[in-house]
């Protein structure tokens, strides 16, 4: 039996929608016929536009989000019950883990593309990045339109992304 689409009026959305990790699945085709229709109608898309089908969206994620951070519960609570400890890492242990994910190499490679950057494009996405400011802020600090500031962030990152690509390319040929 082949599952019913979801169908969007709204443009830009129908794509984002209709992926699979968003389709409801069912467990079983045995059930009787009034709930499969029942469960085919609720299916079904009667949004009316782009805000409707950004708030079903966000409905969605809120869902998924609030069961996973419920799982999580869960499981503390049977660890507990068991007796197992959630030990943090020794620092042997964390520098173990970024050893063998390589995590050294790429922060190399990654410092090394930062510095053939220009130097606005470097701060903009210090700022940016590591500092988690917003675009209101990075656009303060470096005394420019924010516009500007979202425009050096994303060529910075396009920038480092490209070259970093470029190079995993011609490593694996």
């Amino acid at each position: 039996m082949t599952s019913p689409s979801v169908s969007i009026p709204g443009p830009g959305h129908g794509d984002v929608l209709r992926a699979p990790h968003l389709r409801p699945r069912r467990r079983s085709t045995s059930w009787p016929r009034p709930s499969r229709s029942r469960l085919r109608d609720a299916r079904k898309w009667r949004g009316a536009g782009d805000e409707e089908a950004a708030a079903w969206t966000w409905g969605i994620a809120r869902h998924q989000l609030s069961r996973w951070y419920r799982r999580g519960a869960v499981e503390r609570r049977a660890l507990a019950r068991l007796g197992v400890e959630r030990r943090e890492l020794t620092d042997p242990e964390y520098e173990r883990i970024v050893e063998l994910g390589g995590l050294a190499e790429a922060r190399g490679r990654v410092a090394a593309r930062l510095a053939q950057l220009s130097d606005e494009q470097r701060e903009a996405l210090r700022l940016r990045v590591v500092e988690s400011a917003a675009y209101e802020e990075v656009a303060a600090v470096l005394r420019i339109s924010e516009q500007t500031a979202r425009a050096r962030v994303s060529r910075a990152l396009r920038a480092l992304a490209g070259e970093l690509e470029h190079e995993e390319v011609s490593a694996g040929a």
